[in-house]
């Protein structure tokens, strides 16, 4: 299926409901803590909800409409770039480091996890049409790890050796 993606203010897209794109705008609201429980061990917790306007997203194959000029070639449909959605992330970033201190090394842990959410909250139509399908809208929402962990290991022999091991999910 031929299909074209053109720029949002060309003449095809303001005359299937194209506008020229403007600046995403977003409000994070954020807070955070941290301890430190001893000489060698921190934690930070920080919690973020982020509203973001008129997000930037291509749309999907939009018709456009038939010209008054019968010389102007019938064309397929098209997509362009609009913004389209309005998306909240919300979630909690926690890090836990401690030092340990052997006989001839020191070994640094880190374990950092996130938990995070992504929702459309709502959606610019095109012509009455919803500029992004109820499918993109579920892989946007639904196709990115909630959770996600690092844990790091590092040790130091001396000046001149380092071992790190690291495992992420």
């Amino acid at each position: 299926v031929e299909e074209g993606l053109v720029p949002p203010d060309s003449v095809l897209a303001q005359r299937a409901g194209g506008q020229p794109l403007k600046e995403e705008e977003s409000t994070n609201y954020s807070v955070g803590f941290t301890a430190e429980l001893n000489d060698r061990t921190n934690l930070t917790i920080d919690f973020y909800h982020i509203e973001v306007e008129d997000r930037i997203y291509r749309t999907g194959d939009i018709e456009v409409p038939a010209s008054d000029d019968p010389n102007e070639a019938q064309l397929v449909p098209i997509s362009f770039y609009t913004n389209a959605l309005d998306v909240e992330h919300q979630g909690l970033d926690l890090v836990y480091t401690q030092s340990v201190e052997w006989e001839r090394a020191e070994t640094r842990l880190t374990f950092a996890y996130n938990y995070n959410t992504i929702d459309v909250t709502g959606q610019t139509l095109v012509n009455n049409i919803a500029p992004v399908g109820e499918d993109i809208v579920e892989d946007i929402e639904n196709n990115y790890p909630e959770h996600r962990f690092v844990a790091t290991a590092v040790t130091d022999f001396g000046d001149y050796f380092q071992f790190m091991l690291r495992a992420n999910y």
